[in-house]
């Protein structure tokens, strides 16, 4: 199987099952989720809006001011991953992290948490939780990136909270992913057809 294939596997049954737990304790009223709606002009005013913070952060970290545990990454799990992906890949990947991940750690895990404890813990433990998922079985040597996705974390949190819609949040999610995924396949296009003089 080639890699590509592989990566959107993975991908499709791991955003899968979180859609299904999301579908799990949505049926089994662990929470009743609240979605505002919104406008057209209004929703995409919103989501292009608080893309923006991500796309800065996400351009300060591992771009304007790198560092070698944040380069590593880059080189050993975005670039290859980057590297296999074409566009209509690229957008299936994105979109279904967007929606898997933002019904689970949003509309289910948040709004639970949000019953039983309050908003603070609710946002701190449902952005950790979003936080260490991404890097299971690589937790100790992922420290700094860890905190990185928990403020990433605590900002789709806010998000959710404030707009009380897990659409917009799964649009800028899955808008985030797919702008990161194309921005690194162009770096690295760029870097590989760099010549010096």
């Amino acid at each position: 199987m080639s890699p590509k294939y592989l990566v959107l596997l993975v991908g499709f049954f791991t955003e899968g099952f979180l859609t299904l737990l999301w579908f799990l304790g949505k049926e089994s009223a662990l929470i009743t989720p609240t979605n505002k709606y919104y406008s057209l002009i209004d929703f995409i005013l919103l989501s292009s809006a608080l893309i923006l913070p991500l796309l800065i952060l996400n351009y300060l970290l591992f771009i304007r001011y790198p560092n070698q545990t944040r380069n590593d990454f880059l080189q050993t799990k975005v670039y290859p991953l980057c590297q296999i992906l074409n566009i209509p890949s690229a957008i299936f990947i994105s979109l279904i992290a967007g929606i898997g991940e933002e019904l689970f750690f949003r509309d289910l895990l948040l709004n639970y948490l949000n019953i039983s404890l309050g908003p603070f813990l609710a946002i701190l433990l449902s952005s950790l939780a979003f936080a260490l998922v991404h890097f299971i079985g690589q937790i100790k040597n992922s420290l700094p990136l860890i905190l990185i996705y928990l403020v990433v974390g605590f900002y789709f949190a806010f998000i959710y909270l404030i707009t009380q819609s897990v659409l917009i949040c799964i649009t800028i999610h899955f808008a985030y992913d797919l702008v990161a995924i194309m921005a690194y396949k162009f770096a690295l296009k760029q870097k590989n057809n760099f010549t010096p003089a």
